[in-house]
């Protein structure tokens, strides 16, 4: 499967990438939502999106509702949008948009170095 993970942290990009790509996913990672977009319009190759709702200019429901129309009977992509604090609302929203999935991601606390 062709991902295009779509997340501002680039932390957060290489650890998700980190679990995907041993299973056999080519997974292509971005901050812009824009720029991913265009990605997703110009190459059929992707069937994936796994998208943060907390983006900008665009959010992740909108991104999803954008690949939704690019997406059909002849183009099936599976969309996932994701959130470190993801409310039932948003997950809603997510769903009503067409997500197939949506879910909260957990974040590492920060740990403070030892003086």
């Amino acid at each position: 499967m062709h991902i295009v993970l779509i997340e501002p942290s680039h932390v957060v990009q290489a650890a998700i990438s980190e679990m995907l790509e041993p299973a056999g996913h080519v997974v292509t990672a971005l901050a812009d939502p824009l720029a991913a977009l265009d990605m997703i319009k110009a190459d059929e190759s992707v069937d994936g999106v796994v998208t943060a709702a907390e983006l900008t200019p665009m959010t992740g429901v909108e991104l999803c509702w954008e690949v939704r129309l690019i997406s059909g009977e002849h183009r099936p992509i599976y969309v996932a949008v994701m959130s470190s604090n993801i409310d039932g609302q948003t997950a809603i929203e997510a769903l009503d948009v067409g997500a197939d999935d949506s879910f909260k991601s957990r974040r590492r606390k920060q740990r403070s170095m030892p003086s």
